[in-house]
């Protein structure tokens, strides 16, 4: 399927603390993403596979958590020096994604 098909959508995540962060999307993936996080509310986990602008396809998860779930977690600061030794967020995860596209 085309990036039309599924639409487009950028995460942008807080740099340092107190950073802004953002959700820009077309209106295909804005549903989407409302659509899965109504799932995650309900089951715990959602995904859906969404683009970049430049074409670049990815799975997006939505994850709900009690607070007690992110003790030890990553923060999600893009900035080496913001960013934590702590676990990766894919820990909160009841199925891991079968692919580290970090690691490759």
């Amino acid at each position: 399927m085309s990036k039309s098909s599924y639409g487009i959508l950028h995460v942008y995540a807080p740099v340092v603390w107190h950073d802004e962060a953002g959700i820009v999307g077309t209106r295909d993936a804005l549903v989407a993403l409302r659509a899965a996080i109504d799932d995650a509310l309900a089951n715990r986990q959602s995904t859906f596979e969404t683009f970049i602008a430049d074409g670049e396809g990815y799975d997006l998860y939505v994850v709900c958590v009690e607070p007690e779930d992110l003790d030890g977690i990553e923060y999600p600061y893009t900035h080496p020096l913001a960013q934590s030794k702590l676990a990766p967020w894919t820990e909160l995860l009841a199925v891991p994604p079968s692919v580290n596209h970090a690691q490759t």
